[in-house]
């Protein structure tokens, strides 16, 4: 009977993980040297994750990729395809949250300008380009 590893505490699954990278290691005569040079981690490091101490996923993943033991995450990074259904009610779903905004035209635009030191002002509707005179 299997074990359901979702009762084992963090701890022991990363104890359980440090082992078995250790035992990889060693039946493909990997120094703990020459793994942590050609998985660009540090000898501590190495040593850190034989020891069930994983603190970083980047580490973890750079030994795996030398052991040849990367697939083990390939179920999790799978894509999921969607049917055309569930595409549609994607879409669907997704243009009703999308957020109305007004047209940059809806409302009028109007600069005031003086003209030339005369008393009176122009102001003038952009959109339109006509022009309003005030005394």
């Amino acid at each position: 009977m299997d074990e359901n590893i979702y009762m084992l505490p963090d701890g022991e699954i990363r104890r359980r993980l440090g082992q078995k990278i250790r035992n990889l290691r060693l039946r493909q005569n990997f120094t703990q040297a020459s793994l942590a040079e050609q998985a660009q981690v540090s000898l501590t490091t190495l040593k850190k994750i034989e020891k069930g101490d994983i603190s970083y996923f980047d580490s973890l993943m750079r030994v795996l990729r030398i052991l040849g033991e990367l697939d083990a995450f390939s179920l999790l990074i799978k894509e999921e395809g969607m049917s055309p259904n569930e595409y549609f009610e994607f879409v669907e779903a997704n243009k009703k949250k999308q957020r109305k905004r007004a047209s940059r035209n809806s409302a009028p635009r109007y600069v005031c300008r003086r003209s030339g030191g005369k008393s009176h002002h122009s102001i003038q509707h952009i959109n339109r380009g006509s022009a309003l005179r005030t005394d």
